[in-house]
């Protein structure tokens, strides 16, 4: 190849990096106006309803009151309380009741946990499926607490690992 057709290759292709370097350029810089990101973090939390008539729990609902589907526990604490409200040291009574559907029973503790993922804002039937009446015994009244957790349904690994539980496909199988 001569020398002149061999600047005339030269320029050209010295012109097509050029053109491509500055399309490049100005798709980099081009403005494209602002674009929001929309983020929301989850958010799980649980809240407890309970009925109470003549010293009867009659009804114990938990509603996911978070952004995200979550499991829910139930524990039930019992103690005994004098007249006064005080504390008393007295070993604390069963608590007798049939749980209601779609709860699994932690097998050393009074422990409840609902079997399938709540979604955001619904409510859990009831824990019970019969009542629990509360004793007197000895001028001592028998109190069950009630507190509730709720925790992320997504992963899984997430209920397991947390609560020590066996989930197959998204229903809570067992409980220790």
């Amino acid at each position: 190849m001569d020398k002149k057709r061999l600047i005339v290759v030269l320029i050209i292709a010295a012109m097509l990096l050029l053109a491509s370097v500055g399309t490049a350029l100005a798709y980099m810089f081009k403005d494209t106006g602002d674009v929001p990101n929309e983020f929301i973090p989850g958010v799980v939390s649980c809240e407890i309803s309970e009925e109470i008539k003549n010293d009867v729990k009659s009804k114990i609902t938990v509603k996911n009151t978070g952004n995200i589907d979550a499991y829910i526990r139930v524990k039930l604490v019992t103690y005994w309380v004098n007249r006064s409200g005080d504390v008393v040291p007295k070993a604390p009574a069963e608590i007798n009741f049939t749980p209601g559907s779609g709860w699994v029973k932690s097998s050393s503790s009074n422990t409840y946990y609902y079997s399938v993922p709540v979604a955001p804002g619904a409510k859990i039937e009831s824990l019970l499926g019969s009542s629990i009446t509360l004793k007197e015994e000895d001028g001592y009244l028998q109190v069950v607490d009630v507190f509730a957790e709720a925790i992320q349904a997504n992963p899984t690994t997430a209920v397991c690992n947390s609560w020590h539980v066996t989930v197959s496909g998204s229903t809570i199988t067992s409980a220790n």
